[in-house]
């Protein structure tokens, strides 16, 4: 397996663990967010807090 191989694997894998931590969060919680709500939010940390314009 070449480095690239690996580190694409590694990425493959990194995503799915997040992915089964964000599901094991929401079995436990119910709060929910919608699209807007996520991505204004980072859109304004990406902005150093200043909202968008």
């Amino acid at each position: 397996m070449s480095i690239e191989q690996y580190e694409n694997f590694q990425h493959g894998n990194e995503i799915f663990i997040k992915l089964n931590e964000a599901e094991l969060e929401a079995k436990n919680s119910d709060i929910r967010y919608g699209h807007d709500e996520v991505f204004d939010k980072i859109k304004m940390q990406l902005n150093n807090g200043r909202e968008e314009k």
